[in-house]
């Protein structure tokens, strides 16, 4: 799972996981993230990218907890 922003940060993972994951880091190109927003979003910009992790070994729970 791509992830950006706060869930980049291994403390808040391990709390909401109750473990720790194997975390590479990651580039989504052809997005970009939304300034300002309530919550982490990204609108696709083709000239654009985001810099995050993929969290691997995740179960059904963990994405549930995660989203």
């Amino acid at each position: 799972m791509f992830v950006y922003g706060s869930l980049m940060d291994p403390g808040l993972v391990r709390r909401l996981l109750g473990r720790d994951v194997r975390a590479l880091p990651a580039r989504l190109k052809g997005y970009r993230k939304v300034e300002g927003a309530e919550y982490p979003t990204a609108v696709r910009d083709e000239g654009a990218y985001i810099d995050g992790l993929v969290l691997e070994g995740l179960s059904e729970v963990d994405l549930r907890n995660l989203d």
